[in-house]
């Protein structure tokens, strides 16, 4: 009877954590949200920034209350309403306008001259501007496109997903949509099979993911997906199909191309080759064309182009423009380097320490880019990872997004940098005491990326 006395009121209090109502609540805070994001918007681009960033905080502290809920409560109750408002979400962000962005606009042309010319890499937008004929919707996206003399520089996988968009409906950017959702949510369903059951709700409901997916339309997931599969693959030991995805990774983006290394380190050649082989498919319709697909736009923006980096910038305050790209890259490898190195058998280092330190030396840090980051903070949670996801979006709060007349329309306020990696900062102290504290393994090994219990079940 005592023991029975005593295990009561924890026993209520797990029933009171564990009930759905919780997420229901949670979540149909969170889809109004999401819905009062895509009213304010609904003339493209009228959305002003206190209102986007009062309703992000509120679907962030909505995340952080529904992962309380989750770590204090029973799973099962739980998925139901976690996986359908986890579907609202999405839905409401597929029938919405794209927040704060334009890009989609060259997404929708690439998709028209892929399936009017065969190679969207071969002309320029600026050479269509005298182009008669295009139709109303197409001339409006035309005269949207940024940087439009320059050539396209989204990767030929991301190009079969514009053309297939394209014959789907011309000129609408809903069927994009569609596919990066459904990415998306197979990216889900692999993490689940990595033994992320229990972070899963951390990548359904992640702010980040549902704005510049579901409502933007920015193409990375797709690339996030490939690059799961590779890991997935790679922890069976299934060589050539992880190179396989691998190179479909890399010809959505050649960030993917950073796994590599660590994914097939001590694979058998076959699988290397496969990775090259996939590759050059992928390009070999635009190398028939003679043309060298987006690699001479993207020469120029790894080049000339600087937004909101960290590491980076500070080279580029003490070395110049000219000298910090360079030694970017040599930290980048050499850091990079240290992680493959110190892996003595196969086995996968940390992916969030691989792409958070690529993340640190790289020049330009879209918010949509920390989407390769996010599949790995969900198998590791971190204060450090988390915050990254959080605090990127404050680099929307660009001149022109603020009106402020400054000539330099994607720079920042000084004060934007310093409060958005000081959090950064802040999460890295926290990161490093509680592993001082409670040491943790470094690595996992991938015949057993979540053996001895859900090593993702770590709290931030």
């Amino acid at each position: 009877m005592d023991h029975v006395a005593v295990g009561m009121p924890q026993q209520r209090s797990q029933s009171r954590w564990s009930s759905p109502w919780i997420f229901h609540g949670l979540g149909g805070a969170s889809a109004l949200a999401y819905g009062t994001l895509a009213w304010l918007n609904r003339d493209e681009h009228s959305l002003g920034l206190t209102a986007y960033f009062s309703l992000l905080a509120v679907v962030w502290l909505a995340l952080g209350a529904a992962w309380v809920a989750l770590r204090r409560g029973e799973h099962s109750r739980a998925w139901v309403p976690i996986l359908g408002w986890a579907i609202v979400f999405r839905v409401i962000g597929l029938l919405a306008n794209p927040i704060l962005e334009d890009d989609y606009y060259r997404y929708l042309w690439d998709g028209r001259q892929f399936a009017v010319a065969g190679n969207p890499y071969s002309t320029s937008p600026s050479e269509h501007f005298a182009e008669t004929g295009l139709g109303d919707r197409f001339e409006s996206i035309l005269g949207n496109i940024n940087y439009p003399h320059l050539p396209t520089i989204y990767a030929p996988a991301l190009q079969y997903a514009f053309v297939l968009s394209y014959w789907i409906s011309p000129g609408a950017l809903w069927p994009l949509k569609l596919i990066l959702i459904t990415a998306d949510l197979l990216t889900a369903v692999l993490l689940w099979r990595l033994g992320c059951s229990k972070t899963l709700l951390l990548y359904l409901w992640c702010p980040l993911l549902i704005q510049e997916t579901a409502f933007t339309a920015h193409p990375d997931s797709l690339g996030t997906c490939f690059a799961v599969a590779a890991v997935l693959a790679a922890r069976q030991s299934r060589h050539s199909r992880a190179a396989f995805w691998l190179g479909l990774a890399t010809g959505t983006k050649i960030t993917g191309v950073i796994l590599a290394p660590f994914l097939l380190k001590g694979s058998p050649r076959r699988a290397w080759l496969t990775l090259g082989l996939t590759v050059v498919v992928l390009y070999l319709p635009f190398w028939a064309q003679k043309s060298l697909g987006d690699w001479p736009t993207l020469m120029r923006f790894a080049r000339e182009w600087e937004f909101n980096s960290g590491g980076f910038a500070i080279l580029q305050g003490l070395l110049g423009k000219e000298l910090a790209p360079s030694v970017a890259v040599v930290m980048t490898g050499v850091g990079l380097g240290w992680l493959w190195w110190r892996e003595r058998e196969f086995t996968l280092t940390r992916l969030d320490l691989i792409y958070g330190w690529f993340f640190v030396w790289a020049a330009v840090v879209q918010p949509w880019y920390l989407l390769w980051l996010l599949p790995w903070v969900i198998v590791r949670p971190s204060w450090t990872g988390w915050c990254s996801m959080a605090v990127v979006s404050l680099s929307y709060l660009t001149h022109m997004n603020l009106g402020d007349g400054n000539l330099d329309l994607f720079g920042h306020p000084v004060w934007v940098r310093w409060v958005e990696y000081g959090i950064l900062l802040v999460a890295l102290g926290i990161d490093v005491r509680n592993r001082s504290v409670n040491r943790r393994p470094e690595a996992f090994s991938t015949a057993g990326l979540m053996s001895a219990g859900d090593k993702s079940d770590r709290t931030p």
